[in-house]
């Protein structure tokens, strides 16, 4: 075993490092001490048994919920792994958005107003918008990066030429 006594085989160093005295390090660390123990700092590290949590209760309104992802939106992002749905996405900029039909007691937000189910049409199409310019502009970036490189190799292999 060639590699039994590594610790003998590393050179030690001429120098040494002096550490401050005890007492100097024990009001150093009282004062890092100190400063971990705040009230903003404890709040964040409570035991799971002292920690005061809301009630669960889940948000079936969907006028309310933040966390609807528009179509727009998920063509936007898995536009990087597809970017042909980037052209899906920036097609909802010209598209109109459409209410279901609500031809049975279940139809499209049941137990909304008239007036709350356009407030909520508003917002979806607002959001739409916002992604949608995202799909167009990721599409447009896509399409300068992809003439810049064509451009470039053309140029090259006529140099060469």
């Amino acid at each position: 075993m060639p590699f039994s006594d590594l610790e003998s085989q590393v050179p030690v160093p001429a120098y040494s490092v002096a550490l401050p005295p005890r007492a100097a390090r024990a009001s150093y660390d009282s004062e890092i001490d100190s400063h971990y123990s705040t009230e903003k700092h404890s709040r964040h590290c409570r035991s799971p048994s002292t920690a005061s949590l809301p009630p669960y209760a889940p948000n079936s309104d969907p006028v309310d919920s933040g966390e609807d992802q528009t179509v727009a939106e998920l063509a936007f992002k898995y536009g990087f792994f597809f970017p042909v749905l980037w052209i899906y996405g920036a097609y909802i900029l010209i598209s109109p958005l459409r209410v279901p039909p609500t031809t049975s007691a279940l139809g499209w937000l049941p137990d909304k107003t008239e007036s709350e189910k356009e407030v909520y049409l508003e917002r979806q199409r607002r959001e739409e918008v916002v992604w949608a310019r995202r799909s167009l502009i990721a599409l447009v970036a896509l399409l300068l990066v992809v003439c810049v490189v064509v451009g470039v190799v053309v140029g090259v292999v006529k140099s060469r030429a």
